[in-house]
């Protein structure tokens, strides 16, 4: 796995690192504050593990030793935690994890909830809180046998979007959408942009604001395709995603853009190009 950042000031791309490609789903995320690179690597070949490289010394240290499968790994500030998603081995559900750097460890939240399901996350630095996608495991397995039996696409387990303050660990619903999928999520300005569908990861795609504070949701209509991989910016005017434009007359590519609401301006920001795929990326500002 091939580790880049792009610093979006001067448009100068790094070539960081390179880690093997052992895990499951490939992650690996920068945090400079901290001058390391978090990633993912299986174990024995019993599962995968966070792992943390120090970019400065060149050591790397296993961080977790009872996990899984890891979805999403997400980085805070330099003291505060790693936001982890991951399955625990013998566990079916993908749970809530931070990982604290003082202690070493990581610590699950509501971990004896065997049913809710965390689909992604996002963080926002500017709030120091964390905003992720739920549903009941139970709910989705009933909604998946339906379909299987009437032969229809499936429809998807009610999603809530719930806020952590990472300081205290209380929580909030923010919204709940009954029979639609959140694929997406990120969080600025004081706001969330949600990418959502009425079946289980097919069109059509939606693309929707809420206000953090009061729930209220409002649709969009934007020239863009994406899924996951969608990022706000800090001040909330514009967005960071992996995908495509919908215009016929652009070039069809899976690459990073940038998106501005105010005038509706495409931006090419990094194209996959000889041969190379992104697995991932994540937009991080300190």
């Amino acid at each position: 796995m091939g580790v880049y950042t792009y610093d979006l000031a001067n448009g100068k791309l790094v070539h960081v690192n390179d880690i093997p490609y052992t895990s499951q789903y490939p992650l690996t995320v920068v945090s400079w504050p901290e001058h390391k690179l978090y990633y993912s690597a299986d174990v024995g070949d019993k599962g995968d593990q966070l792992f943390a490289y120090d970019l400065r010394d060149g050591k790397t240290e296993q961080l977790s030793t009872d996990l899984f499968a890891i979805n999403h790994i997400i980085p805070t500030t330099a003291e505060g935690p790693v936001i982890v998603i991951a399955v625990k081995k013998g566990r079916r559900v993908l749970q809530t994890a931070f990982y604290e750097k003082k202690t070493k460890r990581l610590e699950f939240i509501d971990e004896q909830d065997t049913d809710t399901n965390t689909w992604t996350a996002s963080y926002d630095p500017e709030t120091n809180k964390t905003y992720l996608v739920q549903y009941s495991d139970k709910e989705d397995y009933a909604k998946l046998m339906h379909a299987n039996e009437t032969q229809t696409f499936m429809v998807p387990a009610t999603h809530t979007v719930v806020e952590i303050d990472n300081v205290t660990k209380q929580k909030r619903n923010i919204i709940e959408l009954k029979d639609e999928q959140i694929m997406g999520i990120s969080a600025r300005g004081g706001q969330l942009f949600l990418v959502t569908s009425p079946h289980v990861l097919r069109p059509p795609v939606e693309y929707n604001l809420v206000d953090i504070n009061t729930g209220k949701r409002r649709k969009l209509d934007l020239p863009i395709s994406a899924r996951t991989g969608v990022f706000l910016t800090k001040d909330g005017k514009g967005l960071y995603f992996l995908g495509g434009s919908k215009d016929s007359s652009h070039k069809q590519e899976r690459d990073i853009y940038y998106y501005d609401f105010q005038t509706g301006a495409l931006q090419t920001i990094f194209l996959q190009k000889d041969g190379s795929y992104i697995n991932n990326f994540m937009y991080v500002s300190q």
